[in-house]
């Protein structure tokens, strides 16, 4: 119970985006979830500090890469039956997960102390 007092604000964020899947059916909350435990993960870690830059920077690398790809495939490639896999699996609402994600934790890793 006393668990439960100090990490009651997590407890009802994960009831929240698990509830959310559960009405909607969509993957969107689960994979913010899933984000926010791993950036969550990330923070307790006891990494050097060499480690963290590394990671900060591979996640601003793939988030540009993603975002790039993005954009490339906004503007200058087709819609419709003929567009590629990876570009209808960006412009999903998992693909905007997979930005948002990528975004945040780059944001927090990078904004942290340990960085």
């Amino acid at each position: 119970m006393n668990w439960l007092k100090q990490k009651w604000f997590n407890v009802l964020i994960i009831a929240f985006l698990l509830g959310e899947f559960i009405f909607s059916k969509d993957w969107f909350f689960i994979e913010i979830l899933f984000y926010v435990l791993i950036i969550k993960m990330f923070l307790e870690a006891d990494l050097s500090k060499n480690l963290w830059v590394y990671l900060s920077i591979a996640i601003w690398g793939t988030f540009f890469s993603v975002f790039g790809l993005a954009i490339y495939g906004n503007y200058f490639l087709v819609y419709g039956d003929h567009a590629p896999g990876w570009l209808v699996f960006l412009r999903s609402s998992s693909g905007v997960a997979i930005c948002l994600g990528l975004l945040f934790a780059g944001i927090i890793i990078t904004s942290s102390k340990k960085a």
